[in-house]
């Protein structure tokens, strides 16, 4: 993984580059062209469902986004839209995912870089 944080960096500034033309993406947008981008780029492999883990409905009947796995860890991921501020309603959604899946870890994005 000697060359992750090029390849991160390189995501990302293709990422900031189409944002320019499209400001504002829908979660479908975020999910695809940047976080899975940025996944992909840190060296998940995105293409490895016991890995990357998309909408999968738990035992307490919620589902974030991905759960991603780490080892033996793992992390709740879940996605909004860019326009969607990062608080209220969509925090409370990512903690009650990470409770739900029995881990410590949750990340809520929007997409900004």
């Amino acid at each position: 993984m000697s060359g992750t944080p090029q390849r991160i960096r390189e995501a990302v500034e293709a990422i900031q580059g189409w944002l320019v033309s499209s400001p504002n993406p829908g979660e479908a947008i975020v999910r695809q062209a940047i976080v899975l981008r940025l996944l992909h780029a840190a060296g998940f492999d995105i293409w490895n469902p016991a890995e990357v883990v998309p909408e999968e409905t738990n035992g307490s009947g919620n589902r974030s986004d991905f759960l991603i796995r780490v080892g033996k860890g793992k992390f709740a991921l879940e996605l909004k839209g860019a326009g969607i501020a990062l608080k209220g309603k969509p925090y409370e959604q990512v903690v009650t995912y990470a409770a739900s899946e029995g881990t410590r870890w949750a990340m809520l994005t929007n997409g900004r870089i």
